[in-house]
Formats: structure tokens, sequence, C-alpha cells
């Protein structure tokens, strides 16, 4: 398992809750990959690639992005690209040499709030808190083109791809979980079970499910094929910060960093079953 708190990203045993290795950083993202081989972090001026295993560090990416740390980070299923968003632009960088960055999108009237991977396709989905509050793709190898996917009534606090790459879900402060098929760029739903901003959203390695998070602490388990919650749990009693499947799809894990006595907690529960 692996977390972050106070400028810190530790890989964890889940058996014994040891520590296997820490990182100090600021922000930190596993790749879309199956089995999330990369861990991609960002501390000061660089981004840095690790093997997610061990903690080893892969390949330090070699140019300067800015005097301050990435609002939020990404790397490509392979390794080789690692994505920042800084205020109003996104940018992407090959960790294979140097000179080779480049701005993705800008824009001056919002800044990007969320950036997730294609586990497949070099293409990287984005959010941004322009009054349309809208979700993009780009692509970081082809031509510089930016795609709608589509608007909401709420800044997106988090963007996830699911492991097929059809389905994008998008934790929004307007209440909802919205969910598009990307491959036909059509929005397929407002997920509402909610009743205030939902913080972060995981799907299940299979596709079938998505877990949500909110700022009350409730976690809400939707069958995608369905349409509706399978399961609503009041796992916290502060705002829930992160939400993750196993690999096999056996257990949830759910993390809230803000309990009453100013400690934070991760709770390791058994996935629902359809």
């Amino acid at each position: 398992l692996i977390t972050s708190g106070e400028h810190t990203v530790q890989a964890l045993n889940v058996d014994d809750w040891t520590e296997r290795y820490s990182v100090r950083a600021s922000n930190f993202a596993v790749s879309p990959d199956s089995c999330g081989q990369f861990l991609a972090t960002a501390n000061d001026e660089k981004i840095q690639v690790h093997n997610s295993i061990t903690g080893e560090i892969l390949v330090v990416d070699p140019n300067t992005w800015s005097a301050n740390p990435p609002f939020d980070i990404g790397v490509s299923a392979d390794g080789r690209h690692v994505f920042g968003s800084f205020g109003t632009h996104l940018a992407s960088s090959n960790t294979t040499g140097v000179g080779d960055r480049r701005t993705l999108a800008s824009d001056n009237a919002g800044r990007f709030t969320s950036l997730a991977p294609h586990p497949d396709e070099a293409t990287v989905f984005f959010a941004n808190s322009h009054e349309s509050r809208r979700v993009c793709s780009a692509s970081f190898e082809g031509p510089d083109e930016v795609c709608l996917f589509g608007e909401m009534g709420g800044i997106a606090r988090q963007l996830t791809v699911d492991r097929s790459g059809q389905f994008i879900a998008a934790a929004s402060e307007d209440h909802f979980v919205h969910l598009w098929d990307q491959e036909r760029k059509q929005h397929l739903a407002a997920l509402s079970e909610h009743r205030c901003a939902v913080s972060c959203t995981a799907f299940s390695a299979d596709s079938k499910l998505l877990v949500s998070g909110d700022e009350s602490g409730i976690v809400c388990i939707w069958n995608i094929a369905a349409g509706h919650t399978a399961l609503v749990l009041e796992a916290h009693d502060g705002p829930v910060a992160a939400v993750a499947f196993s690999p096999d799809g056996s257990t949830l894990a759910t993390a809230s960093a803000y309990k009453p006595d100013g400690t934070g907690e991760i709770k390791i529960w058994v996935a629902p079953r359809f």
C-alpha cells in the first residue's frame, strides 16, 4: 500500500503495517499499468520515477519544472513520460532525454486541478477550474490538440481512468461522481449518493466497480453496469483522502487524514462481489 503525509510517501506492508520504504516528496502517482510498476514522486524542481515495489530510483526527469512542486502529477504506463499541472498550464516530459518537455494545455482563466494518463494510449486526461469545469484530453506524443469530453457543475478533485481505458470518473465538488465513456466521448452518468464534495475515486481492476469518497467520510461503491450504488459505508469521521482496490479486487483501502484527534487512519475492507 502506498500512501503519503507530511511531505513523505510511504510504502507499507499491509499484512503487518511495517514500512517497506519512504521517499521525501510533496506528491506522488502510480502508473496505470496492470501492476502499477512505476511510482512518480515530485519534490522541489524534479520528478523522479521509482520501482513501486522496492522504491529504487529508476530515473530522475532531466527537465527542470518549476520553483514550486506541481499541483498534481502522473506517470505513463511505461514510465517514460511524466506529467505535471502547474497552475494555468499542463506539461509533459520525456524522462529519457533532455529538452523534450511539452506544454499540453494552458488556460489563463483557471488552474488545472487533476490529471490521469491513459493506460495504453499516448493520452492524458485533465480537468480545470474554469467556469465551465471542463474535462479534456491531449496527446503527449502526437499533435498539439485538446479534445473536450464534457463539463460539470463543480471542480474535479480527482480524475481516474479504468484499467481498460474505456471509462473516466471525476470526483466533483458538485456532489456527483461523473462517468464518461472515453471511446465514444459520451457522458454516461452523474452518480448521486454523496451529499457533499466528492474527493476521490478508483476503479476495480475488472472495471465492474467504482469507489468514491467524500468530505463527510462516506464511501460509496458503485456497480458500473447497473449504474447505481452497490454499497454505502460510513467509513471515516473526517474527509476521505484516498480510496483504492487491491489488484485482485478482493480488498478495498480507504484513507482519511483528519480524525477528530488530529491523526489519520487507513482502513482495509473486504470488497463486495457481484
